[in-house]
């Protein structure tokens, strides 16, 4: 990898390096980008959206109870019928009953309203239907008036029961059993009023409100009765799992996380005093991230895009500050190729390329000026060899063979002189070559 790196050009690495800075900048701010965001959406969501949703679904759930709830505790606690239901008869208990109810239904929606009456001697149901009043004993052994005896022993003031009964018929209501204030012997109400409601009515205020499109919210009772859920949702199946429990001891609203079947979730819990039971919510923890990876693949893609027209202009941006140093390139070469010493190089260059070129000027004029010396001591020489040859054949003087002696002598110490320079010209050509190649690298 390193040869391949040392085989490319100096533009290629500048633009093969600026491009992969950008790459790795715009990646990774897009990826922080995005988990910073899914971070704070996740927050959003667990402290402040599910809580107000599910805060927005209990307020529904009261405005749709609440006139039923306050209509049962108006029957339960008018203390004309109960002083009235005392000193009449059977019969005139039964008007006394029908003239009540019908006077609530006239402003209140509901599907059926019911008194449940105990004084001496007389325990009796009374049921109005769309199909008129229907009255029967109260009885323990009667199935039917489970509810009565369940709910006059538990000590509540009010409850809501989902039910049916031979008045009623197969139907489904919730009833909104209310006790008054007023009782008999044994702590025993005097009156249970009650307003009943189409249990659909509030299923379908459940079961079809979503958040998102795949979260859900049930009803579950204090014990953990799943009373109204939708079909796809996972509390069935989480329901013997500990996170389950705490949905039902969620008293401060927290946002719970739980894997199911290899997806991510989050569960919350709210518990609606008037219906004395909790709502929980679930959402798919994909659900709320899934748009925001979808926004960071669409940002990647245009960052990349972005940076494709960024090395378009980067490419003739790296080739114009690589200009000068292949300007020096080729002058150099040119100049090793003719042995012309007298050539120097040229740049517009006023930087380190500049003063870089500025030194190799000088190196070849030093270079000149070293081999022309050893041109004039080789041509001193070769005239003193000559010299010394004309002396030896004439047969001259031992002092005319000296003096010959002393100026070759002389020449070829000053040629040793001029060697231990051009060694030195070299060694500074070499560092002159390292700088340039240091300097390339720099650029890169």
């Amino acid at each position: 990898m390193t040869q391949i790196w040392q085989k490319l050009s100096q533009t290629s690495r500048l633009f093969i390096a600026f491009g992969s800075v950008m790459v790795l900048i715009i990646a990774t701010s897009v990826q922080f980008q995005a988990n910073f965001f899914t971070s704070a959406r996740l927050k959003h969501l667990a402290e402040s959206e599910i809580p107000v949703q599910l805060e927005k679904l209990a307020l529904d759930v009261r405005l749709l109870l609440e006139p039923a709830i306050q209509s049962s505790r108006i029957l339960a606690n008018d203390i004309e019928l109960h002083n009235n239901l005392i000193k009449a008869s059977p019969e005139e208990r039964t008007r006394l009953i029908e003239n009540k109810l019908l006077n609530i239904r006239e402003g209140l929606t509901a599907n059926s309203l019911s008194a449940a009456i105990h004084l001496p001697g007389d325990s009796r149901y009374f049921q109005l239907t769309a199909t008129g009043m229907q009255q029967r004993p109260l009885r323990r052994d009667n199935p039917d008036d489970a509810w009565y005896f369940n709910f006059i022993s538990s000590g509540q003031a009010y409850t809501l029961q989902l039910d049916t009964n031979t008045f009623s018929g197969s139907q489904l209501l919730m009833f909104i059993d209310y006790r008054s204030e007023r009782s008999v012997a044994n702590n025993i109400p005097l009156l249970v009023g009650a307003a009943a409601l189409e249990a659909s009515t509030l299923s379908n205020l459940i079961s079809n409100y979503r958040l998102g499109e795949h979260g859900f919210v049930s009803l579950v009772t204090r014990s953990g009765e799943i009373q109204s859920s939708n079909p796809d949702s996972i509390l069935t199946a989480i329901s013997q799992q500990p996170v389950y429990s705490k949905l039902l001891n969620n008293a401060n609203q927290q946002v719970f996380e739980q894997v199911h079947q290899g997806r991510d979730y989050m569960l919350s819990s709210i518990w609606v005093d008037s219906l004395q039971r909790w709502l929980i919510i679930e959402i798919p923890r994909a659900e709320l991230t899934d748009p925001i990876n979808r926004q960071m693949w669409a940002a990647q893609a245009i960052g990349f895009g972005l940076i494709l027209l960024a090395l378009l202009l980067i490419y003739p941006l790296a080739r114009s500050l690589t200009r000068p140093l292949r300007e020096v390139q080729g002058q150099l070469g040119s100049i090793t190729q003719s042995l012309d010493l007298s050539r120097r190089i040229h740049i517009s260059d006023q930087a380190e390329l500049g003063q870089l070129a500025a030194q190799i000027n000088k190196l070849l004029e030093r270079l000149q000026g070293t081999v022309s010396e050893i041109l004039r001591s080789s041509g001193l020489l070769n005239e003193t060899a000559l010299r010394l040859a004309d002396t030896t054949g004439l047969g001259h003087t031992s002092s005319d063979t000296r003096q010959a002696a002393q100026t070759m002598a002389a020449a070829i110490e000053q040629m040793s002189s001029s060697v231990a320079e051009i060694t030195s010209t070299m060694e500074e050509l070499s560092a002159s070559s390292t700088q340039i190649a240091d300097h390339s690298q720099s650029v890169v």
